[in-house]
């Protein structure tokens, strides 16, 4: 009778090791971090980092694979960074409800003029600020130049999206010159946090190998989110490594709930796929959590009405 119950202690422990982290999450997704192009922005066809597979030829050929893929993958939202207001409402009248229109943000200095841009998210055109390219340009995302915007993102309830992290290695030799490592530490946006305590932020790319810091601001200000970005895609460059390493984490800190999908395709929409198969594979994620991370943080963050999360679950 003893080994007859050991045998089935030991088999349903093996059963719950095994499936503990097999089990792929089947349901609707959110990627808060895509990108968008026209034919003067866009930047391919150009080799994957990792894979080297070309991206698609033109911003039109970019457009169709990238929406199959989101068909393909089931992500029924996305976080549209685009270069102008004009570029995100093309998306939007083209796939409707489909994704949240963003603003790529550079310079303060040489983007929209404070009212022109709070007229924007009056009229919905601006919906994400975001991606907020700070470091690119030689700026912490506290500095005083981005406070006009950061006030009238909190007045407006308009969530606003933080790279950080590192960048393409050489970067600063080839096109951005004011572009330094250290503005890349998630701590940088400690004194927007405070000036702007009702600011909707999320930190873009985790704070990439700044990670374990990312982990202290997220301690210290509960109402910090965070996606993963680039991180689960760029091999060569340690990033998924680090980016598992940073889900460890915050699963170990209690901060998983705050964890939200994102893949930083660029130009390659292949990207989002390899993004999203990364997260399925964590063996240490049970599918409740990989659901958390895949689409009710983003939920919760995006405020999301009941109608809209059960229309999007419906579809699976």
């Amino acid at each position: 009778m003893t080994k007859l119950y050991l045998s089935a202690f030991l088999f349903l422990f093996l059963f719950s090791v095994s499936s503990y982290g097999s089990e792929r999450y089947d349901g609707p997704i959110i990627d808060m971090h895509l990108h968008a192009y026209d034919d003067q922005t866009y930047w391919g066809p150009i080799p994957h980092f990792r894979t080297g597979k070309k991206s698609p030829p033109s911003a039109t050929e970019f457009e169709s694979e990238m929406i199959r893929t989101l068909d393909n993958n089931r992500v029924v939202l996305g976080m549209l960074s685009s270069t102008s207001v004009e570029l995100s409402k093309h998306w939007d009248d083209k796939y409707p409800g489909r994704f949240l229109k963003g603003l790529n943000f550079n310079d303060p200095s040489n983007e929209l003029s404070e009212k022109v841009f709070e007229e924007h998210i009056q009229k919905g055109n601006i919906e994400v600020v975001g991606e907020v390219m700070a470091q690119y340009h030689g700026l912490s995302p506290s500095d005083d130049k981005y406070s006009p915007y950061w006030k009238i993102a909190e007045q407006h309830g308009v969530p606003v999206g933080i790279h950080t992290g590192e960048g393409p290695s050489g970067i600063v030799y080839r096109s951005t010159p004011k572009f330094r490592v250290k503005l890349g530490d998630p701590l940088l946006l400690e004194d927007m946090l405070v000036e702007f305590p009702k600011l909707k932020v999320y930190v873009m790319h985790a704070g990439g190998f700044f990670y374990p810091r990312m982990l202290q601001l997220m301690q210290m200000y509960p109402q910090v989110y965070v996606e993963v970005g680039v991180l689960g895609h760029v091999k060569q460059h340690r990033d998924m490594e680090t980016m598992k390493k940073f889900i460890q984490g915050a699963k170990t800190m209690g901060y998983l709930d705050r964890v939200m999908f994102g893949s930083d395709q660029m130009v390659w929409p292949d990207a989002i796929t390899d993004s999203i198969n990364f997260v399925q594979e964590m063996d240490f994620l049970t599918v409740e959590e990989k659901q958390m991370i895949f689409y009710d943080n983003a939920a919760r963050f995006l405020e999301l009405d009941q109608e809209t999360i059960k229309k999007h679950k419906a579809q699976f």
